[in-house]
């Protein structure tokens, strides 16, 4: 299995919502890094997946490009999905769920050793995360705007 298969088949039990399918693509010794989140083994995994998937259950990512250098892959995706659980606001504390939906371009760089991903960091952003939630003023005006898939 490449490094990118790893990768698909992380991405594919995260939109089955599977939870220890997901757990299984990672390592025991991995590192996990997101903003407000870093983590480390299976726990810090499980963390991560929580954080999400607590927050925005149906939350799904559409890969839009994975580049694989060896053992390491970069990936550009999407993630989409509705607010139905307590999410982090700007201060840190849980803040009762919006109902809206949020679609977002994020990045990730992944590093697979053995078949399994030691390290992956995820980049997104956060503010634009909260304008879509309602948690945060929209200064441009376009909260509800999204970016078409592919062209992010």
């Amino acid at each position: 299995m490449t490094a990118t298969d790893v990768v698909r088949t992380s991405i594919a039990t995260w939109n089955e919502a599977d939870r220890q399918g997901f757990l299984g693509c990672y390592a025991e010794d991995c590192e996990i890094v997101s903003p407000g989140l870093l983590g480390s083994g299976h726990d810090g995994v499980a963390e991560f997946w929580s954080s999400i998937m607590d927050t925005i259950p149906d939350c799904r990512v559409e890969a839009v490009r994975l580049i694989a250098d060896g053992d390491t892959v970069l990936e550009e995706a999407r993630s989409r999905g509705t607010n139905t659980g307590p999410v982090q606001g700007p201060d840190g504390s849980d803040v009762p769920p919006t109902g809206r939906t949020v679609d977002f371009a994020f990045g990730a760089a992944h590093t697979v050793r053995d078949g399994r991903i030691v390290s992956s960091r995820f980049y997104w952003d956060r503010p634009t995360f909260l304008v879509q939630l309602g948690l945060l003023p929209d200064p441009a005006g376009t909260a509800g705007a999204t970016v078409p898939a592919g062209s992010s």
